[in-house]
Parts: C-alpha cells; sequence; structure tokens
C-alpha cells in the first residue's frame, strides 16, 4: 500500500511468530547519511508505538523522497491509517 510519504509492504507473520517484523529501507534518494538516518530513526519510533496495539505481522517501508521534510506526526498518522487497511 502507498501513502504520501511511504510505501508499506505487509505480510502475515510465521507460524510461531509472536512478535512483528519490520524492515525499513531508506535510500540515498531520501537525502544525505544524516537526512536519511533521522527518516529511519523516526519510523522505527513510530513503527514501535503502532504495532503494539496491531497482531504480530511482517511490515517493509520504504519511505518517499517527501518523508524527508514530513513532520513526525504527519508520518505517524499515514502509519495509523495505512495499518489497518494493509493489504497481506
Amino acid at each position: 500500500m502507498t501513502t504520501k510519504s511511504l510505501v508499506i509492504y505487509r505480510s502475515v507473520s510465521l507460524s510461531g511468530e509472536d512478535s512483528s517484523s519490520v524492515g525499513i529501507t531508506v535510500s540515498k534518494s531520501i537525502g544525505k547519511a544524516v537526512t536519511r538516518n533521522k527518516v529511519r530513526r523516526r519510523l522505527a519510533a513510530i513503527l514501535h508505538e503502532a504495532l503494539a496495539s496491531h497482531p504480530a505481522m511482517r511490515l517493509l517501508v520504504i519511505p518517499r523522497p517527501i518523508a524527508a521534510v514530513a513532520h513526525y506526526w504527519e508520518l505517524q498518522a499515514e502509519i495509523a491509517s495505512a495499518l489497518p487497511r494493509a493489504g497481506g
């Protein structure tokens, strides 16, 4: 599924997995290393909080270049709206 700032791929967790697995891939199109790491840290914090209330799943999150200038709360809202409807 895609949002304004993110592309999210989801699949069901493997049998026996109790917790979610998340991969965050930030390409060089986002910016220099400092910017890429900032985006990665923001997404990791948001996902850690958001996945606490969801069943175990596997996610791959790929931010788009606009994510580099998006506010924390904007990314948080996008993830909150995307998780319930992300197909698996």
